[in-house]
């Protein structure tokens, strides 16, 4: 389950520019103007306090509600009506609209414009990005970062990373930016194609350590439902550990002979994994 909530809310904090392009392209209206403003009213008696990934005024007086998801989650609707509901009442004269921009294809079941539970239907703007063509938001530099989970239209992972590179070379990315592609494509098996990408073009490449480790929990997924979900789990945390410390290792220069090699690709055991990570993190060596 990689961190898509955070990458979206520095991204979109960061360059509010981007999150207008993507909001009017779900909602279908280019005049869409969005101004960042908090919500708060501490008078109110409501449910605990909501982490909207972006909660905004837009020109015409409305609240634009976005949320971006990045992995399975079976409570998404509801938390996304719960979340549109807390803003409608503490906002009552205003009208809300929310929208769902999915990195990845979600199932049908959440693949949908209305969310209805009891009497309660909320209307929301849903954009699948793996749909979207990459040309589409690569032809335009806020959105370029979110390209590398886009349709690739017959392109490599290395063709579609380097043309997302290059735009953001090109126009001074910034750190929530690039984090952004970096997520974006470590959710369809691009990352080390991205950090690649970024180091050819003079970009310093974002190493996401915790979020690709939490992933690693996602790419588990599929191996769990055949043959058990906390195998799956397991496994899959542990594979995508082991590819991030060889891949932090190389980033710095240090080259791993064989037996350090074999002995990083033959470790199991989640908790020292856990503490090589911490080790590289912090800046130390590993003894391996």
């Amino acid at each position: 389950m990689i961190s898509s909530d955070r990458a979206a809310r520095l991204l979109f904090h960061d360059r509010p520019a981007a999150l207008e392009r993507i909001a009017q392209a779900a909602i279908g209206e280019r005049r869409l103007v969005v101004t960042l403003e908090a919500l708060d009213d501490p008078g109110l008696d409501l449910p605990p306090p909501i982490e909207a990934d972006f909660v905004g005024r837009v020109a015409d007086g409305s609240v634009l509600h976005v949320e971006m998801q990045g992995y399975r989650d079976t409570g998404f609707l509801s938390r996304l009506l719960r979340y549109h509901l807390a803003l409608v009442a503490r906002e009552p004269d205003r009208r809300v609209r929310s929208v769902a921009i999915w990195l990845v294809r979600p199932p049908a079941s959440q693949r949908v414009d209305r969310i209805e539970i009891g009497d309660v239907t909320v209307r929301v703007s849903v954009m699948v990005l793996p749909d979207v063509p990459a040309t589409r938001l690569l032809s335009d530099p806020e959105l370029a970062c979110l390209a590398p989970a886009a349709d690739p239209e017959g392109r490599t992972s290395e063709e579609l990373c380097a043309l997302v590179a290059k735009v953001l070379r090109t126009h001074g990315a910034t750190w929530a930016q690039r984090h952004m592609a970096a997520v974006a494509a470590a959710l369809h098996g691009r990352y080390p194609q991205m950090v690649q990408a970024m180091k050819t073009e003079g970009l310093e490449p974002i190493v996401i350590v915790e979020d690709l480790v939490l992933y690693g929990m996602d790419q588990g997924y599929e191996r769990g439902i055949r043959e058990g979900v906390e195998r799956g789990i397991r496994e899959g945390r542990a594979a995508m550990a082991r590819s991030m410390i060889i891949d932090a290792l190389a980033e710095r220069g240090i080259d791993l002979d064989e037996a350090q090699r074999s002995r990083i690709d033959s470790e199991t055991d989640p908790d020292r994994l856990r503490e090589w990570l911490r080790e590289l993190v912090a800046g130390r060596a590993l003894e391996l």
